[in-house]
């Protein structure tokens, strides 16, 4: 029976699983491989793992997909009006 999953596939790329059986306390340590997101608008590969749940992940718009940094700057900057009446 799992107990409980600390997931840090956005930085490290580790998966780490508690597990219970016959009384005992076990643990699993998996290394996913590397897939991170590609930037929508520019095609650079970000810093974001794949299985990152988008509730915790950088610069993602939603119905949009995942933009690197310097693509959701230029997209929503503070010159960006529609973006700034969105957030009021």
């Amino acid at each position: 029976m799992i107990l409980f999953i600390i997931d840090l596939q956005g930085k490290s790329g580790l998966v780490i699983k508690f597990y219970q059986r016959n009384g005992l306390l076990q643990i699993k340590i998996q290394r996913l491989p590397k897939m991170n997101e590609k930037c929508v608008s520019c095609g650079v590969i970000t810093d974001i793992h794949k299985n990152t749940d988008v509730n915790y992940r950088f610069y993602y718009v939603e119905g949009g997909g995942q933009l690197c940094k310097k693509c959701f700057d230029r997209v929503f900057s503070d010159e960006d009006q529609e973006f700034n009446d969105y957030l009021d």
